[in-house]
């Protein structure tokens, strides 16, 4: 993706006018982890030669946003809701819900139009549905589309649903660990949006990203002079956690240090 190795995770991307403009996504600049909201251009060199000067780009560049600049990556791209139809009537299913099952062509195709279909309908309403359908089936096709079709619901509406974990965990390891990698990330949105829990992740990628984004909010803070001081303890907390970890990478360790006595404690 231009620049980044990135990661779509629910969140939005897009790429115009040799800009990157990305919010909630996981992407990564030469191998570090960068915040959840990017607005970028992509011919800028980002990172230095030195250790030193990799971490001081890395803060100019991705933590360090003009207030003009962050609210440009805050402006909302209309959501599409999914659609409210019963799933049984959209797809004519009565032939595989009823307690008399008719085996038909016309039963098969339509069970497989749902399967490869039904991710544009609000499944979190109807989720007795989907699971019934998935238990019946036998077909390991049919089965891996329902899989695909509950993630990429999950991807598009960011918002997984832990109740599906049961279907997709008899499916490709793949999709249980996309499903579980957007609950995580998840989580560490929402601590953003309140305070975070101090304790790291077992995942060192999860705990950059959680870093560094809440690096970039207590510098939009500080710039708009409106500080969380219960979020700010919080990060001080979890900063001190993180770095009594044995095993952590020394890119944030000199992000952290570099960070706070050149802008935090300014």
């Amino acid at each position: 993706m231009g620049d980044f190795d990135a990661s779509l995770l629910g969140g939005r991307y897009t790429y115009a006018n040799g800009k990157h403009i990305s919010k909630n996504n996981l992407l990564h600049y030469a191998g570090y982890v960068l915040p959840i909201n990017i607005t970028t251009a992509s011919s800028t060199n980002y990172l230095g030669t030195t250790p030193e000067e990799k971490v001081a780009q890395y803060i100019e560049q991705f933590i360090i946003l003009d207030p003009t600049v962050l609210q440009e990556n805050q402006q909302e791209q209309k959501k599409i809701e999914p659609l409210s139809e019963n799933l049984v009537e959209a797809f004519s299913l009565d032939c595989m819900v009823s307690s008399l099952r008719i085996i038909s062509d016309f039963c098969d195709h339509n069970i497989e139009v749902f399967s490869q279909n039904f991710w544009k309908y609000d499944i979190t309403a109807q989720f007795e549905v989907v699971s019934s359908i998935f238990k019946q089936s036998n077909d390991p096709i049919i089965r891996n589309n329902i899989c695909q079709s509950i993630v990429h619901f999950e991807f598009l509406n960011n918002n997984p649903d832990n109740r599906f974990r049961e279907i997709l965990n008899s499916c490709d390891a793949q999709f249980l660990t996309t499903h579980d990698t957007l609950v995580q990330r998840n989580s560490v949105i929402k601590q953003l949006g309140t305070k975070l829990n101090p304790s790291p992740d077992k995942d060192s990628k999860r705990n950059q990203l959680k870093l560094v984004s809440s690096m970039q909010l207590i510098q939009s803070q500080i710039i708009q002079n409106k500080i969380d001081t219960s979020f700010l303890e919080s990060y001080r907390e979890f900063v001190n956690q993180l770095l009594k970890l044995s095993d952590i990478d020394q890119f944030s360790v000199d992000l952290i240090y570099r960070y706070h006595n050149q802008y935090l404690m300014k």
